[in-house]
């Protein structure tokens, strides 16, 4: 068994990862995709083993680790099961934002919570008409009321929407729907009075992890809630966006692994005109460029998580994050033409697992989004050259 949660290390982390896809998250997989409800047990048993609050301070019950200790338990939970793999990320980041909460204030209540995975929260930023571009356009906004604030607006792609306790929402305090100087970040009880969440999503998996649009009416927060005050909002969730893109990588390289290993597994005894699978070459080199994409993916999520809070951090994220996703798809789609029929088999986990890769591609800013940053950086290269 891994080392108590109280005295965990970056290793240690990773071994309780890896029990904990072991023990719980394998078993119940196919049972969660069918019931359309997040496993809060499972959750509870993420807590105990210190996965529920990885970054946030240990007063809290937290491991207080970096991103460099914590990334690599996605590949391990991705490889049992992507989409309860990043709800977990999503989980993780909620608590360590909700950790900035003022000492004594009502936010903060919930930090013990969350990090104990006793309850449940999720991020709220994207809004229908912004998608990626945080800054482009935002319409949410929350206005002064005496001594608190009253929040209103609609959110969109809210993951645990009508299952979590809590959401941290990021909105506007003025009048702008551009720019970034009036962001603030809250925290949002899901019973507040003037909340509404949406039906959820038509997703092709994961109906465990419901999406849906939450829409806020007149929803009154005290300051005790602010968890980033105006003009500090934008800030608080881009340095949180470096890391879930790492996570995202990270992730992506466990969905290449599942997909090679379904693969292997089937192809291992089977023959076909006269040889074994993966004696013929049109099989067996498509794998052999899943293998290097996975080796590389692991190299370059690993060297981002090292790089995360420094000026090459996000470049080296966006790389990360990109590279990893496109190549799970790949992953995925050559590993089911050298299953043949079987690859389009539920029981044999291919569907699922392009699902999950398919998904990771739009989470945390789309592919257009990271080639944005890196052609960015290559603008300034040029011009500094």
């Amino acid at each position: 068994m891994p080392t108590p949660a109280s005295t965990l290390t970056g290793t240690a982390i990773v071994e309780a990862a890896r029990v904990h896809a072991q023990e719980t998250v394998q078993p119940s997989t196919d049972a969660w995709h069918r019931s359309g409800v997040f496993p809060r047990d499972a959750l509870r048993a993420a807590g105990e083993l210190g996965l529920a609050g990885y970054y946030v301070p240990r007063r809290y019950g937290g491991q207080e680790l970096s991103c460099a200790d914590v990334a690599p338990i996605f590949e391990v939970l991705s490889e049992a099961d992507g989409f309860y793999a990043l709800s977990l990320s999503v989980h993780n980041f909620a608590t360590r934002a909700a950790s900035l909460a003022a000492p004594g204030s009502s936010a903060e209540a919930w930090v013990e919570e969350l990090a104990a995975g006793r309850a449940l929260a999720g991020i709220l930023i994207t809004e229908e008409n912004g998608g990626s571009d945080v800054a482009g356009r935002m319409e949410t906004r929350a206005v002064r009321d005496g001594s608190g604030w009253r929040l209103s607006g609609r959110k969109a792609w809210a993951t645990f929407a009508g299952q979590a306790d809590v959401f941290v929402v990021i909105c506007r305090s003025g009048d702008a729907t551009t720019g970034t100087d009036d962001m603030m970040v809250v925290l949002v009880e899901a019973d507040d009075p003037g909340v509404t969440v949406g039906p959820a999503y038509e997703k092709s998996s994961a109906s465990f992890m419901p999406v849906a649009d939450v829409v806020f009416a007149d929803v009154h927060l005290d300051e005790g809630r602010v968890l980033a005050p105006p003009g500090q909002g934008f800030a608080a969730v881009m340095s949180t966006l470096d890391m879930a893109r790492v996570h995202v990588a990270s992730g992506a390289t466990g969905l290449c692994t599942a997909a090679m290993g379904a693969a292997l597994h089937d192809a291992a005894d089977r023959r076909l005109f006269g040889a074994g699978v993966l004696e013929l070459q049109g099989n067996l080199f498509p794998l052999t460029d899943v293998a290097t994409d996975t080796h590389a993916s692991r190299l370059m999520y690993r060297h981002a998580a090292e790089l995360v809070g420094t000026r090459a951090g996000a470049l080296a994220a966006a790389h990360a994050k990109r590279f990893a996703t496109d190549a799970a798809v790949n992953a995925a789609v050559v590993c089911a033409r050298v299953m043949g029929g079987r690859g389009v088999l539920v029981d044999r986990g291919l569907p699922r697992i392009l699902a999950g890769a398919q998904f990771l591609t739009m989470a945390d800013g789309a592919q257009n989004v990271q080639r944005l940053l890196i052609g960015r950086d290559l603008v300034r290269r040029a011009r500094t050259s």
